[in-house]
């Protein structure tokens, strides 16, 4: 963890309402379903991605970098808003996809080789300022592996989860919990979390508040496959930090891992 520049108590725990938690659920459970749907449909046709949506980058060990071509700048950038409790939340979303124990973070544009279609949840998180990126490929491990892996249900287990990865904070809060493991499903959590990172010396800090949902679900075929999501969710209790010259990113990461021999 690198030296924080805020005070401790910048944001204390938020107190969520019944209806802000289901507001979170069913839009946590409708991107992951969404992003599940999409991964399938990139298995089905043999992970293979339309080269003229999706720019090669390189290949590291088995995992294969791709990078979006254009973005279409008319769509929605700004995140799902949870509001105070006399307000609903709003949402907006994104993508991913991939193998054995594989990662992907990104998304496409309308075209069949996409897997994407007209209105979507992840044609719409597309971003018209920065382009998507997509990792692909086969890691040795099981899904409980993966899933075991990405757990960080609290904030120990957070900072260890990103020393391994080398993704480093320099502030790390768990603001709320709605979701943790238990005997039947080890590796769930749910939460609203915000961190911040400074990515420079002449950059100025960024922080992120997301919600994070990790866990293991099942495909259309009934399989296990290990599912991690963070994408940013904007709440009133929780306003950007203009005072401190700190500017509020926008995070967006699915990450899926499935048994290769169980998806051919």
């Amino acid at each position: 963890m690198g030296k924080s520049k805020l005070p401790a108590d910048v944001f204390p725990p938020l107190a969520l309402s019944r209806s802000e938690k289901q507001a979170i659920v069913n839009y946590t459970e409708e991107l992951v379903a969404e992003t599940l749907m999409t991964s399938e449909k990139f298995i089905a046709h043999h992970r293979k991605l339309n080269p003229e949506r999706w720019k090669y980058v390189k290949t590291q060990e088995q995992l294969h970098v791709y990078r979006s071509r254009r973005r279409k700048s008319s769509s929605s950038l700004e995140p799902p808003q949870l509001l105070d409790m006399s307000s609903n939340g709003s949402y907006t979303s994104s993508e991913a996809s991939q193998t054995k124990a594989s990662s992907s973070r990104g998304h496409s544009h309308r075209h069949d080789a996409d897997y994407l279609t007209d209105g979507s949840l992840l044609e719409r998180a597309q971003s018209a300022r920065a382009p998507l990126m997509v990792i692909t490929g086969k890691m040795e491990g099981t899904v409980e592996d993966a899933a075991f892996g990405a757990l960080a249900d609290n904030e120990a287990r957070w900072r260890l989860r990103d020393a391994y990865i080398g993704d480093e904070y320099d502030d790390q809060k768990i603001l709320a919990t709605l979701k943790t493991p238990t005997d039947d499903d080890p590796f769930r959590f749910l939460g609203v979390k915000w961190a911040t990172k400074v990515l420079g010396t002449f950059i100025s800090q960024r922080d992120m508040v997301y919600v994070e949902s990790t866990g293991i679900s099942r495909d259309s075929n009934g399989e296990r496959v290990a599912c991690v999501l963070q994408h940013s969710y904007a709440l009133d209790r929780v306003p950007e930090l203009t005072e401190f010259g700190v500017i509020r990113a926008h995070v967006v990461v699915f990450y899926f891992a499935h048994a290769l021999g169980a998806t051919g």
